[in-house]
């Protein structure tokens, strides 16, 4: 099949889509399928960050915050028709919501993956206010019809239960947004993270590496840490973000006067691995998440993770005791988690074997692609 992703970016500050794209657009292409992804950059330093060569990408110079561009109006207009498949990657960005626009027009049927853009909780919350709420829902009105004609991608079935506009979805699959196989970690360190933050090797380190946004609720999880008197403990948090959200955290902690806490910059999603595998436990502690792959990345190097039942891939956590999942993700209830599972080791030791049965059991890129193709040939055939 020829296929063509629509992203609107990237570049890894827009979290799991943007990151993993690549890898899963190689897959596919493996499988003998012509492969490409379209996308936007503001300057062209952007786009010395992309290293990803196997896959054809194209890119159009945009500008404003909704990334307009004159150049990849009229490239859609006369090339959308030569892809047997179009996947759009999320809402509310000029290229997403004109290439859907534009399906329509051209009769062409294809897959939308809102990535988590219909859940109530992030529709209602905007950087622009009531301004980017009134937009959203003046999108939704202009999309109204040719949403109706798509196939919709969810990554979990909880993800289609809280989509916002559950009539539209005449047809879905639910298929896992990528695979993480099981990492090599003869190569890695386990006290390289505590040796760069000068910890002792017997610290108990919970750790979140990703993207700094309100809906990661990752403010309530320092409030929760401070609750717990044991100095053996120790948080970091690593990733770029919202500025207003980082600087809100950076005064929770300076107000709190917690040593035992560390606020990092980001990192490359190369050395992800490098940092990761030193954590004991991973937290997230979520409002809402779409599927979670930070949570994969943490069970692929046997980390046990601390999640809430927001974060969608929960049911297959729970299901292996690969970690311990909360109802409610309020500080308290946060705490009195941390240090249920710090005070019981021998249940984190079964964790860490639990999380090889997880990755090997539910998540394969053999029976991965072929679920992707029989969508697009779904979509094309409609």
């Amino acid at each position: 099949m020829k296929i063509l992703h629509i992203i609107s970016s990237l570049e890894e500050k827009y979290g799991g889509p943007s990151i993993l794209l690549p890898e899963l657009s190689l897959k596919q292409k493996e499988k003998n399928n012509e492969v490409e992804i379209l996308t936007t950059f503001f300057n062209k330093k952007e786009i010395k960050n992309y290293s990803q060569k196997k896959i054809k990408l194209r890119f159009f110079k945009v500008f404003s915050t909704y990334r307009i561009s004159l150049k990849l109006f009229f490239w859609l207009l006369f090339n959308l028709r030569n892809y047997d498949c179009i996947h759009v990657h999320s809402l509310y960005r000029y290229p997403c919501d004109l290439t859907i626009l534009l399906s329509l027009f051209q009769r062409k049927s294809l897959v939308f993956s809102p990535h988590g853009a219909l859940d109530p909780y992030l529709f209602n919350k905007s950087q622009f206010k009531l301004v980017g709420l009134f937009c959203k829902k003046l999108i939704h009105l202009i999309l109204n019809l040719p949403l109706r004609k798509s196939i919709f991608h969810f990554t979990a079935e909880d993800e289609k239960k809280v989509c916002m506009v559950g009539n539209l979805v005449s047809k879905s699959f639910i298929i896992p947004p990528l695979v993480v196989e099981m990492k090599q970690t003869i190569n890695l360190n386990k006290n390289f993270l505590k040796d760069h933050l000068s910890l002792s090797k017997e610290s108990f380190l919970i750790g979140y590496i990703g993207r700094l946004h309100g809906k990661k609720n990752i403010d309530s999880l320092i409030r929760g840490f401070n609750l717990i008197s044991n100095f053996n403990l120790k948080l970091v948090i690593i990733g770029p973000g919202e500025i207003e959200y980082k600087k809100y955290l950076e005064k929770i902690i300076y107000e709190t006067k917690n040593k035992n806490i560390y606020l990092m910059d980001s990192i490359p999603h190369a050395d992800i691995n490098k940092y990761m595998y030193g954590l004991d436990l991973y937290a997230l502690p979520s409002h809402s998440e779409n599927f979670g792959i930070s949570i994969l990345e943490a069970i692929s190097l046997k980390i046990p993770v601390l999640i809430t039942d927001k974060v969608n891939i929960y049911k297959n956590i729970e299901k292996y005791e690969c970690g311990k999942i909360l109802k409610n993700n309020d500080h308290i209830t946060i705490a009195k988690a941390i240090d249920e599972l710090v005070n019981n080791q021998e249940s984190i030791k079964k964790m860490k074997i639990n999380c090889s049965n997880l990755i090997s059991t539910e998540y394969s890129w053999d029976n991965l692609i072929p679920q992707y193709i029989t969508m697009y040939k779904s979509a094309h055939n409609k």
